[in-house]
């Protein structure tokens, strides 16, 4: 490499023979010592002072992070064989909090880092933020732009807690939230405020709080306007008192009392519950029923309170909804809300805000008339049907008491729908009546729970059976056809509304068993081994690694893992190795106890020893059957060694080494390690000569103490310079 640089000669110089000649070059800056040092930020700007581990890298050099009580992070690197760092490299910094979470960070060495030889680097993470203790302030203002100074009640609400609101003379609000179990809030959490005037208005608004917000504890600045927002004007208390005939079919029109926004309303959901008995919610997506004209719902907007003509601007008057496919259950009271996009009762911010009349505070109610509905099996259902066992297992749920005689006397029908062929019945009746048929049916009380019921409050329906297997990859429909209990009509039985995807009866798939497909990913692998090994010795029942099903994890499991490897219900099952595989340290005492079987076995099949070999693969190293310190290496040394250790479980690990006065010299905090040896130089607790401060040490003998949850050990180490 090479550096040049130029002068123009004076007249001075000449005469006095010299010319002074300062060269700026572009030849890089190298060194063999390098320390990085700093501190590690969460989204909120605080430093993190505790659970971190971490590690420094510069190329393929790797060091341990040690930590200060203030928070800051220290790695040195050191080579006694040539430069380890010049200006430009990349030096990577790896956090891991207790958690499990990690955050890496990248930064280029500058020249002066380098000349240094002293990196500075602020490390600021991702890491959410969370209090215990929050304080959330601000102002209301009229549509004057002026404080309103009186005559506000408040609550503030931050997830499932709220607190009233506190008024000063000024108008301030302050709402605060305190949890003495744990956080109260973190940042992205939504602050939701609720005001309510001397007249009756309720104005709302919601906040996401910033990380900054949640670490000083203080979300302050919250004001806002409370203006008067447009009403609806119909339904009327009179419109409403008329809707308990409705019919049903689903029909029903807001109108406004003054031009609406139709991007906001489009956007809306409109929400409908069954207040009877607080079942059958259905939410319908105006924006969805406007794009599908096969979804059944039709939603016009006019431009005018009555007649009009209908429009896609911003002059919305009136909102029509109707239906013919959302059916409604006879005699029961159904509340209406628009309820997304804050349409109504939102803030002015994120849609358009109406003041309801007092009669629709609660949605707009009325009373219908018609027939019981099957709330289940639902379509979601149906999907997760696919993993039907090939034992026989369905239920019906109903959204309002069922006749149990009518029921009893029903017959299910179940055919296979993939060739057409072995269609069955079953009846329910003499199920109940004939114990060895095979066939259990259960009438409940509720729709899930409850008690079993013989009365005329029935409300889920369950058939089992162990006696009619069905085929394996098959598709299979089931009815209850017989006295009209479904489809039929209200003299001859009970008549129930069918969800549509159950107009052609409940269609569910069978699937092909796997012996050995242990974590259930459709193909028989060397995880599923890792998971039966990890359970070697347990008994008990619903163990996952039991294969065999004798309330016991034990080598025949293994074998029958091993017996069916490669076989796959996918089309092409992929190779897995025992490289990136995680185990705890229980997992591994499993293994170990599989391995240290299989080797005293004095014949083994070649099964066998293909399992002993996978299991060897997956873990080469035996654990410690104790914790130990061992001695540093090298020692002496200068300035830097290594200190090897072994735990024979997890434990948090510490070394601390004192000078040969007793003087603690550095503390150097491990963190949380697993069971295992921690010998090499990419395990050992790395020293590099230097105090917690950063100063190089004298010559001289040093002791370290190494400290677990149940173990304390010192040994003596010697630095020579």
């Amino acid at each position: 490499e090479r550096g040049s640089g130029s002068v123009v000669l004076t007249t001075s110089a000449v005469v006095n023979g010299i010319a002074t000649l300062d060269a700026t070059t572009d030849l890089g800056a190298t060194t063999d010592t390098l320390a990085v040092t700093g501190k590690v930020y969460n989204q909120g700007e605080q430093v993190i002072k505790s659970g971190l581990t971490g590690v420094v890298s510069i190329g393929n050099v790797s060091v341990p992070v040690s930590f200060e009580a203030d928070g800051t992070y220290a790695a040195t690197f050191v080579s006694f064989t040539g430069p380890i760092a010049e200006n430009g490299n990349t030096v990577e910094l790896s956090f891991k909090r207790d958690d499990g979470n990690t955050a890496v960070y990248q930064a280029k060495l500058t020249t002066k880092q380098v000349t240094d030889q002293l990196a500075e680097i602020a490390v600021m993470t991702d890491w959410g933020v969370s209090t215990d203790t929050l304080a959330v302030v601000g102002k209301v203002y009229d549509a004057a732009g002026q404080v309103i100074k009186s005559g506000l009640t408040g609550i503030g609400s931050l997830g499932n807690v709220s607190v009233p609101v506190s008024f000063e003379a000024d108008g301030s609000y302050t709402a605060t939230f305190v949890s003495f179990t744990g956080s109260v809030a973190s940042n992205g959490d939504v602050v939701e405020l609720s005001f309510v005037n001397q007249d009756g208005d309720k104005y709302l608004r919601q906040v996401e709080l910033t990380a900054k917000q949640v670490a000083n504890q203080l979300a302050d600045g919250l004001d806002f306007t409370a203006a008067t927002p447009p009403t609806v004007l119909s339904p009327t208390a009179a419109d409403e008192t008329a809707a308990t005939s409705q019919s049903t079919d689903l029909a029903y029109s807001l109108t406004f009392s003054e031009n609406m926004d139709y991007d906001s309303l489009k956007s809306s959901i409109v929400r409908m519950t069954n207040v009877t008995d607080n079942s059958g919610t259905f939410d319908m997506s105006l924006e969805a029923a406007l794009a599908n004209s096969v979804l059944g719902l039709e939603v016009k907007f006019w431009n005018a309170v009555s007649g009009g003509t209908e429009t896609t601007a911003n002059d919305v008057r009136r909102l029509d909804i109707k239906s013919s496919t959302v059916k409604l259950l006879e005699g029961k009271q159904y509340r209406i809300d628009l309820v997304a996009n804050d349409v109504i009762g939102g803030t002015s911010t994120d849609g358009l805000k109406l003041v309801l009349p007092a009669h629709l505070a609660d949605g707009f109610v009325f009373t219908t008339g018609t027939h019981p509905t099957v709330l289940s099996p639902t379509a979601a259902d149906e999907t997760a049907a696919t993993s039907q066992s090939t034992d026989l297992a369905y239920s019906l749920t109903f959204s309002e008491n069922m006749d149990y005689d009518s029921l009893k006397s029903s017959i299910v029908r179940m055919t296979n729908v993939t060739d057409n062929s072995g269609t069955f019945d079953m009846s329910l009746e003499a199920a109940l009546a004939n114990s060895v048929l095979g066939l259990e049916v259960k009438f409940w009380n509720a729709v899930s729970g409850g008690t079993e019921t013989t009365a005329n409050d029935v409300r889920r329906l369950d058939i089992k059976s162990s006696t009619v297997k069905l085929l394996e990859g098959k598709q299979y429909r089931i009815d209850l056809v017989a006295n009209d209990v479904i489809g039929g009509t209200s003299t001859d039985g009970l008549k129930l509304v069918l969800p549509a995807h159950l107009a052609d009866g409940f269609v569910f798939t069978t699937i092909l068993s796997l012996v050995g497909d242990v974590n259930n990913d459709n193909s028989v692998d060397l995880l599923d081994l890792v998971m039966v090994a990890g359970q070697f010795g347990q008994s008990g029942a619903d163990l996952a690694g039991d294969v065999n099903d004798d309330n016991s994890v034990d080598l025949l499991d293994l074998v029958k893992v091993a017996g069916n490897f490669g076989e796959s219900r996918k089309p092409a099952a992929p190779t897995l190795l025992a490289k990136g595989l995680a185990f705890t340290t229980q997992q591994k005492l499993s293994v170990q106890s599989a391995i240290m079987e299989l080797e005293r076995m004095p014949v083994r099949s070649e099964t066998e020893n293909m399992v002993l070999d996978l299991l060897v693969s997956i873990l080469p190293e035996s654990l410690p059957v104790r914790t130990q310190l061992l001695p540093n290496y090298p020692n002496p040394f200068n300035p830097e060694t290594w200190i090897p250790f072994e735990l024979s479980q997890d434990s948090r690990v510490k070394l601390t080494i004192y000078d040969v006065t007793g003087n603690v010299v550095r503390v150097i905090s491990v963190g949380y390690m697993q069971a295992g040896s921690y010998v090499g130089q990419s395990k050992a607790i790395y020293w590099d000569g230097r105090t917690g401060s950063g100063e190089p040490v004298a010559s001289g003998t040093y002791f370290y103490t190494l400290t677990t949850h149940d173990y304390t050990s010192t040994q003596k180490m010697i630095i020579l310079k």
